[in-house]
């Protein structure tokens, strides 16, 4: 949803966390450079089209994986279902590779 005043948005949310108590909608996000995190999905917006694409979202702060199976799986799974395109989808999983060599080349194990 696109709001072009941020008093409605705030407005939206409280309607939206009326619905369910235990789902609430605590933090905004706004749209920079074309990009806006949803989830663990990042949503780019190509200025020449009217599509979006969709990526995993990786916070700022993200960390080699610590819980390194379950989180293995995560990423690949990420990775497997987020992507709107095959070529995004296999960018994903090649810099997975990557990380997960590197990895497994320092102190991950």
């Amino acid at each position: 949803m696109i709001w072009e005043h941020s008093q409605e948005l705030f407005d939206d949310l409280k309607k939206l966390n009326g619905i369910h108590l235990q789902i609430q909608w605590e933090e905004v996000f706004f749209e920079e450079n074309e990009q806006l995190p949803f989830l663990d999905v990042l949503v780019e917006r190509d200025k020449d089209s009217p599509f979006t694409t969709t990526t995993v979202y990786r916070k700022p702060t993200h960390h080699p994986v610590k819980d390194k199976l379950s989180g293995i799986r995560t990423l690949v799974y990420r990775a497997t279902h987020y992507y709107s395109t095959a070529s995004l989808k296999m960018a994903e999983l090649a810099h997975l590779r990557l990380l997960l060599t590197t990895s497994i080349q320092s102190s991950f194990w």
